[in-house]
């Protein structure tokens, strides 16, 4: 049997050809019979050449004696459509069976059976018989792939009202301060880096118990370091807010100058080192993300032999609330960070100013932060540090007991650093 299958890709016969190819027919005369049908549907398809598809029965193992076989290997040939028959009888009485089928191994059309061709009026009557069976297979053809496009379109319209129905009441994504990206993947970078110049000003004023009062005024020109990991940004969404900071500053070994007992001022060795180690959470809403974050902090001036000021240290746990505030996408934004500080030890100020000392801090910092898209990202800052002193017991000397006190300044500093 031979069968011919038509193409299964174009719009229609005016503006793309169907792929086809023509069986050897079987029976006597099957080759005339072949090459007569060849004849007709030349100029009405793209004929393939025969080998192509009993190349892709021998790879797929297709029988190209059964419908189903030929519609197997016209598949994997890329061949839309094919023609078919056999011969029976012979002399005049030798008669002509065509098929079409697609390569699902559907019919196309009915199959002709004509007269095999042997003069000129038999000629005729069997192409006009074939050239009518052509036309209709080919329209077929047509209709068949107007249909799937239609399907296709009809799954595609279902598939996005379900996923507009699943969609009804959920909350998007909140603002994430990362430009406008409509991925899925968050605009927090994963690790931030900074390093600058810092100018803290410290100001100590502690009352004594006879009424005299002992201060302490310094500057102290400091290198700082910022490093801030989001250790599961790539999960996006909630976990994104989760982050870990280090942050400090130390001197750069100046000396500060103190007033001593009748009034002289002596220079003294002096070091100031600050160092924040936290843990955080940042929520996004439309236009910001607020959090807070809880951690240690450790605040220290330690100063040279003199008979006034002593060292001091504040080892705290801090609380803090935090708010960040996008103002031109990544490029610039501010934060706020503010909170108190439980205040865990004084250092030498007891027993200097008393049997026991004891403090409470509060800190305050506001600043611009952005990034480049290479990577590249600033800050500048402005903040301050300070702490309550209050004072139990006398002093090492009864001239140094004292009442209570203060002890605090101002910080303001510019970083640069890299973010990824």
């Amino acid at each position: 049997m031979g069968v011919l299958v038509l193409g299964m890709v174009g719009a229609s016969t005016a503006s793309a050809q169907w792929a086809t190819a023509v069986l050897e027919f079987e029976g006597p005369g099957g080759r005339r019979a072949r090459g007569a049908v060849i004849e007709v549907i030349d100029e009405w398809v793209d004929l393939q050449d025969l080998g192509r598809l009993e190349a892709a029965a021998a790879e797929t193992g297709a029988d190209l004696g059964t419908d189903e076989g030929i519609a197997q290997a016209a598949r994997a040939a890329r061949i839309s459509m094919v023609v078919g028959g056999q011969v029976t009888g012979r002399g005049r009485r030798a008669r002509v069976q065509v098929r079409f089928v697609d390569a699902t191994g559907s019919e196309l059309t009915s199959a002709v059976d004509a007269s095999l061709p042997r003069n000129r009026r038999s000629r005729q009557r069997f192409n006009q018989l074939l050239g009518s069976a052509v036309g209709e297979a080919l329209a077929a053809l047509d209709r068949n792939a107007q249909a799937e496009r239609a399907a296709e379109e009809e799954r595609e319209a279902a598939e996005f009202d379900a996923l507009a129905e699943g969609s009804e009441g959920e909350e998007y994504e909140p603002y994430d301060g990362g430009g406008g990206d409509d991925s899925a993947e968050t605009k927090f970078p994963m690790v931030r880096a900074l390093v600058g110049l810092d100018g803290r000003a410290r100001n100590m004023n502690v009352n004594l118990e006879n009424g005299f009062r002992r201060t302490y005024e310094a500057f102290f020109p400091q290198f700082s370091f910022a490093i801030e990991a989001r250790p599961l940004a790539f999960l996006g969404g909630p976990y994104a807010g989760i982050f870990l900071s280090l942050d400090g500053a130390v001197d750069l070994g100046l000396s500060t100058e103190v007033e001593r007992v009748g009034g002289s001022i002596v220079p003294v060795d002096t070091s100031a080192f600050r160092i924040n180690i936290l843990a955080g959470y940042l929520y996004s809403l439309e236009f910001l993300e607020v959090g807070a974050s809880v951690g240690y902090a450790h605040d220290s001036f330690t100063l040279g032999p003199n008979d006034t000021i002593p060292s001091a240290t504040y080892g705290s746990l801090r609380l803090a609330v935090l708010l960040r505030v996008p103002l031109m996408e990544e490029l610039l934004g501010a934060f706020l960070d503010f909170g108190p500080r439980i205040v865990l030890g004084t250092g030498d100020l007891a027993p200097t100013y008393g049997t026991s000392a004891s403090a409470f801090g509060f800190d305050l910092v506001v600043g611009l932060m952005g990034a480049l898209d290479f990577g590249l990202t600033y800050a500048a800052r402005f903040g301050y540090v300070g702490y309550s002193l209050d004072f139990d017991g006398p002093g090492v000397l009864p001239q140094d007991t004292a009442v209570d006190g203060s002890d605090g300044g101002v910080f303001f500093g510019v970083q640069i650093g890299y973010q990824i």
